[in-house]
């Protein structure tokens, strides 16, 4: 992933649009859904929403590789 990115990152703005919260039994996991746009497609992808910290609306910066839209990273 990290030569991916290296070799073909370009930067991309994800626009969070929804939150949700994965329950386990023991646990629960906060997650932002965002999309973005690249190769003049829309990508929808989630992460981990560490400390709830991210919110709808929020724009998320990324360097996302060109030839493999789906392979990011959160800046």
């Amino acid at each position: 992933m990290e030569k991916q990115l290296a070799k073909y990152g370009v930067p991309a703005d994800g626009i969070v649009t929804k939150l949700y919260i994965q329950r386990n039994r023991n646990s629960q996991t906060p997650y932002a859904i965002f999309n973005y746009t690249l190769n003049n497609k829309v990508w929808t992808q989630e992460v981990i929403n560490n400390n709830s910290t991210i919110q709808v609306g929020d724009t998320l910066k990324l360097w996302c590789a060109k030839n493999d839209p789906e392979i990011f990273k959160v800046e």
